[in-house]
């Protein structure tokens, strides 16, 4: 029991689980033998264990309290307690301490400053990066637009630029099948007029190129992966993100998504999935960004929920006079940290350009900090 706790203090002040050389320091009249695992393979074990024993014993002892002196309300209790430690300890989460974390703030801020305020994996879109700072570990973000406007298009731009950073993006498409999404991305990549591509109207010089372009993603390119499984709930993605380990998730067609809980009403049903995805976002530490349609009133046609657990809400708009001329506005329904935004972008699917043309801000002022003026940490 006492190094239990031990190592729950441990990795509650220091965010890991303790090392050989802390363990034999704090035990050394102990003495591991060789494993052949990590110190956190064995700390989850023994985590597992601690929780298997505290539930054998309240099944034990609750029954026989229940038996004994038929008083459900006060094995009631006892579950509560129970089921509360376990909460805590098996969460792998440490708590901080703000007073003692303030070094690691102004690393992270160091960061910040060196890469020029984008930190994450950035969009397409140089302004956008600029005020979100870079889709981050654990940030839940939402496409919105009505039907047909581009909301798959915009995820789609936004997986290549992960896969052009270098991370390995997941896409699980609820809508549409690997194939469809795959030659979405192959119009991106190799600038293909898709309606050409999907009639079979390539010129010869535009298939070549993509002919060669494919030849090259073979010889061991970035991973992207696709997934069109449209039955499965957050569990099913979580599984894929354990299993492939991607730079970033991307969801295409949110109301497909099944409730894992078993919601008895829609609205239910709704809040347990968009409370789940930035759980899961937060748990897995890796942006998770979803494609979400709005209703015809303009209202989002899920929940509020949505809203709430969202870190970033994005809204694509286009009119058919928007349409005629290329043209795509992209406006910020919600930012948990930055500034909104509005910004016009030219949108053109026959030549595969997607570019800034005006932002809400034309000049954005950057303070320039000079090697002199900065504060060693």
């Amino acid at each position: 029991t006492k190094i239990w706790q031990w190592f729950l203090e441990f990795f509650r002040d220091h965010g890991r689980t303790p090392t050989e050389e802390a363990f034999s320091n704090q035990s050394p009249k102990l003495t591991l033998p060789p494993a052949q695992e990590s110190v956190q393979y064995y700390a989850d074990m023994l985590r597992e264990r601690y929780a298997y024993n505290a539930l054998a014993s309240l099944f034990r002892d609750g029954g026989l309290e229940l038996k004994t002196s038929r008083k459900p309300l006060k094995v009631r209790e006892m579950v509560r307690r129970v089921l509360l430690e376990l909460d805590d300890i098996a969460t792998a989460v440490p708590d901080q301490d703000w007073t003692k974390t303030g070094d690691r703030r102004l690393l992270n801020y160091r960061e910040v400053q060196e890469a020029g305020g984008v930190i994450g994996i950035p969009s397409p879109f140089e302004y956008l990066n600029r005020v979100t700072g870079g889709w981050q570990d654990a940030d839940l973000i939402y496409i919105v637009a009505y039907s047909g406007v581009g909301k798959t298009w915009a995820l789609c731009l936004m997986v290549y630029a992960c896969w052009l950073y270098g991370l390995p993006p997941l896409v699980m498409s609820k809508e549409m099948t690997t194939d469809r999404i795959g030659r979405r991305l192959d119009a991106i990549h190799s600038r293909l007029p898709f309606a050409h591509l999907t009639e079979g109207r390539l010129l010869t010089h535009d298939e070549i190129r993509w002919r060669e372009d494919v030849r090259l993603l073979e010889q061991g390119a970035v991973p992207l992966l696709i997934n069109d499984d449209e039955a499965g709930g957050v569990a099913h993605i979580e599984s894929k993100i354990i299993r492939h380990k991607p730079g970033a998730t991307f969801v295409d067609g949110a109301y497909l998504i099944e409730d894992d809980r078993g919601g008895d009403a829609q609205w239910k049903q709704l809040t347990n999935i968009t409370r789940d995805m930035k759980r899961l976002a937060k748990r897995q530490r890796i942006p998770i960004m979803v494609t979400l349609q709005l209703a015809e009133d303009g209202k989002l046609a899920l929940s509020k929920g949505m809203l709430r657990d969202a870190d970033v809400v994005i809204e694509m708009e286009q009119t058919p006079d928007m349409k005629d001329a290329n043209e795509m506005l992209m406006t910020s329904m919600k930012m948990r940290d930055g500034r909104g935004f509005e910004i016009r972008l030219h949108w053109n699917m026959s030549t595969m350009e997607f570019y800034e043309v005006e932002t809400d801000n034309k000049e954005i002022p950057v303070d320039i900090v000079t090697e002199d003026d900065r504060v060693e940490f």
